[in-house]
């Protein structure tokens, strides 16, 4: 058990998003292919699992190289916890995901369906990193060097899918892709050090809310994989989905422990010897949220509201958003009233119109059933006499139920005292901060982004592929948040105040996996579109 009194966070600042080939630079465009690892002019690079395990073999080296670098710039005070953290998308291979047995591992013989030979106790990929954050190598003496006893390591998200098994005419059982299977996109936390039990210091939670560059849309509707939920030829699943008519996705689970976006991790303790309480958001994770009551109810008197909580008026019947947070003046007061003495508290959520420009994010009132939706795909509405309905049915994603603009630590209405934030296509969301205490400045908690998709916006340059970092602190909910608790806004290894830069190794000798005596040379950029990055390495900051 360790109290830190300071925090150093660490970013690998790489490229995680799909090999998008000569395009210029577009969000609106699909990529070309995934990068990685697998057998040429394989049928199906989803069922190459020799070449999965070849994959996640050769990305881990990079990984320890990674860690190294960053071990060999970071603080040895023993009362500052270094968190390391890397992007949204780190492993997920040339099929675009891993079959989900790889992630976890075997202790024993792989899956008779895989049909592998020469891979008995494959640790898998969760294992391997458990692996290096324990750290148990020796030094000359025979003592475990134990250098990352002082660690906390987000390991970016890994993908993998899973199918059903079928039965061959001929006997003996295959992996079954023309079914519906399951896709995750899993985070892995993990407390360094050697010899310390490891069910209560490693964390996994899954990301909540699928985006549209998840999956590349030319791949996934050849291949079954879903990238954009509201797909028609979608083939596979997330795990937790539900019905999109129902609700967006999964309210924040913070009753159990696994899933849930604030955690704490045995044996990392403040300066006072309180567990520090850290959450989690997975890129789109941190920009939406579903509502707990995610249509509106009836307005109330002494009742405390939200930003862009919708409720129902008394008086004309009407839908109105919830502009200012607040809470609601007292009975008798009626809504009329509370809104005309207090201007802003309450707006008029838009009607939705025809031949109209709508913005991801924009939130309508319909007028066919009277609730709300949010634009989930930038469109112009369809011209008249087309209704609502008629425009939402016959254009997947282009409205979905209301949710949140921010993130699922605010809509579970928890604070933390650091919030990580591993994402491919997302900045830090000032509405979306949640930083301990709830009440009063928070000089001494952080939200830490780690992206791997794109390089900050650049008054010169742009946006540009690549990766960024961002620490903020000290302004929960503030929009725009102040600069001062800007701390770091920082791009794809070029130079920023109060932080070290270090390229990782791009290239690397080693085994060919499963052939005995066979030596290749390895490139990042075999695995990675753009290699294998930078490690960042803050200051330390209190805690």
């Amino acid at each position: 058990m360790s109290n830190y009194t300071h925090v150093q966070f660490i970013s690998w600042e790489i490229y995680t998003g799909p090999n998008r080939g000569p395009q210029p630079w577009s969000m609106g465009k699909d990529g070309t292919s995934y990068t990685g690892i697998g057998e040429e002019n394989a049928v199906d690079n989803r069922l190459d699992f020799e070449g999965q395990i070849a994959d996640i073999t050769e990305r881990l080296q990079f990984t320890y190289k990674a860690i190294e670098k960053a071990h060999e710039l970071a603080a040895k005070n023993p009362t500052t916890l270094k968190v390391f953290m890397a992007p949204e998308f780190l492993y997920r291979g040339k099929g675009g995901a891993y079959i989900h047995d790889v992630i976890n591992g075997w202790t024993k013989q792989p899956p008779d369906e895989f049909k592998l030979t020469g891979f008995d106790r494959f640790p898998g990929l969760f294992g391997y990193l458990m692996g290096f954050a324990a750290d148990n190598n020796f030094d000359a003496d025979g003592r475990y060097l134990n250098r990352f006893k002082d660690w906390l390591f987000v390991f970016g998200t890994a993908i993998s899918a899973s199918f059903p098994a079928r039965l061959k005419t001929n006997g003996g059982w295959v992996v079954d892709s023309t079914q519906m299977g399951e896709i995750y996109n899993t985070a892995l936390i993990q407390r360094g050090g050697a010899n310390i039990p490891r069910d209560a210091t490693v964390y996994a939670s899954r990301k909540r809310y699928i985006s549209g560059i998840d999956f590349i849309k030319s791949q996934y509707k050849a291949k079954g994989f879903a990238g954009d939920l509201f797909d028609p030829n979608r083939t596979v699943d997330p795990a937790d989905r539900l019905d999109l008519e129902v609700r967006f996705d999964l309210e924040p689970n913070e009753i159990n422990r696994e899933g849930s976006a604030t955690f704490t991790i045995n044996g990392i303790n403040d300066g006072a010897g309180q567990p520090i309480m850290f959450g989690l958001e997975v890129c789109l994770d941190h920009g939406i949220s579903t509502p707990r009551n995610p249509q509106p109810r009836l307005w109330a008197n002494s009742t405390v509201y939200a930003i862009g909580k919708g409720v129902i008026s008394h008086d004309d019947g009407r839908v109105y958003t919830c502009g200012i947070a607040h809470t609601s003046s007292a009975s008798p007061t009626t809504f009329t009233q509370d809104k005309n003495n207090n201007p802003g508290r309450w707006v008029d959520p838009p009607l939705w119109a025809n031949s109209t420009v709508y913005a991801i994010g924009n939130v309508v009132f319909s007028p066919d059933d009277g609730l709300l939706y949010t634009c989930g795909i930038a469109h112009t509405s369809s011209a008249s006499p087309t209704t609502f309905t008629q425009d939402k049915n016959n254009n997947p994603g282009r409205w979905v139920p209301y949710r949140n603009p921010w993130g699922r630590i605010r809509t579970a209405d928890k604070w933390v005292k650091i919030q990580l934030v591993p994402s491919g296509g997302m900045n830090l969301t000032p509405a979306s901060i949640r930083l301990l205490p709830a009440a009063g400045p928070t000089p001494h908690s952080y939200a830490f982004n780690c992206d791997g998709l794109t390089t900050l916006w650049d008054p010169s340059l742009g946006y540009q592929y690549g990766a960024h970092t961002q620490i903020w602190n000290g302004a929960n909910g503030a929009v725009p948040v102040p600069p001062e608790n800007q701390l770091i806004n920082a791009s794809s290894g070029r130079p920023v105040g109060n932080t070290s830069v270090a390229k990782v190794d791009g290239d690397i000798l080693t085994n060919w996996v499963g052939r005995i005596g066979e030596m290749r040379r390895i490139h990042a950029s075999d695995l990675w579109d753009l290699g294998s990055g930078y490690v960042r390495v803050m200051q330390e900051m209190p805690l």
